[in-house]
Order: structure tokens, then sequence, then C-alpha cells
């Protein structure tokens, strides 16, 4: 089961949540308000998702509640932080709290929420740069002619 508190309209819930469940027919636990943190920890417990894609704030509240040794999140095995980076010290909590692995993904609107993701050494962004593409996926920095900055992200 996946832990859907992504709204569904956004391309990254979509991606991340809608489609991956209808591919690969897994089950969606739906969150109305994805600031309702005990209702996604009691959802979490009852349902017992394996996967809750989301973004540092959700796993950041996660980490920080004083009630999480209430709730059993042991089934969840993987997660992908979007939208912002996610810091480290938060990774590493809730993968300490979960036993899974929670991984900082990168894409861009336009293109795909999942264009690259870390490989838990380095920023998702410095991924697509250096090779840590999601799979089928291409993607380079291109240098801009000014001041020889990272300017735009090709991606096919």
């Amino acid at each position: 089961m996946i832990l859907v508190a992504l709204p569904l309209f956004h391309s990254y819930g979509m991606t991340t949540c809608m489609n991956l469940g209808v591919r690969t027919r897994t089950p969606l636990i739906l969150i109305v308000n994805p600031r309702a943190l005990a209702h996604i920890l009691k959802s979490a417990h009852r349902h017992r998702p394996s996967a809750y894609p989301g973004v540092p704030a959700f796993y950041a509240a996660v980490v920080n509640c004083a009630e999480l040794h209430k709730y059993d999140l042991g089934s969840i095995k993987f997660c992908i932080s979007g939208a912002a980076p996610l810091p480290a010290q938060i990774q590493q909590g809730f993968e300490q709290c979960t036993g899974g692995r929670l991984v900082e993904g990168y894409g861009i609107r336009r293109v795909s929420p999942g264009t690259a993701q870390d490989d838990g050494r380095q920023s998702a962004a410095a991924c697509a740069g250096r090779g840590g593409a999601s799979p089928h996926v291409t993607a380079r920095f291109l240098d801009s002619a000014r001041n020889d900055r990272i300017s735009r992200l090709r991606s096919k």
C-alpha cells in the first residue's frame, strides 16, 4: 500500500502516488489533510503501507512527533522526498524511526517529478548532473554563457 498525503492534482503526487499505484495495482491510502499528523500516523499504523512519498516537512513532522512511540511505522520500506531539499538529519531520523529507506528526488514540473534521486551521499540535483538519473531518463546540466553558471537541466 502507498500512503498518499500529496495532492493528486500536482505532478509529484500524480506520478509518485496515483500513477505508481495504478501501474503496480497497489492500493492507496488517501489522506485528505496532509497537515493532520495524528491521522497520518494512525492510518500508517492501521493499514501498514510500504511506501510514503512526501515532502521534507512531512518527514520532519514524523521525526519530531512526541507521540511517535505509540505508532508502529515498521511497514514503511521506501519513501521519496520531493519539492524541497531534504536535510540529512531528517533523512537519518526518519529512516531510524521506520527502518525504511528515504531518498531525495529531483524533478521539474514540465519534465517529470522523478528525474533523479539521491544515492545517500549527495543531493539529488547533484546526482542529475553526475549520472544519478532515474531509470529510462537521461539528464545533464547545461552551462549558461554567462559566468559558467548551471542554468538549465536537459532531460529526455
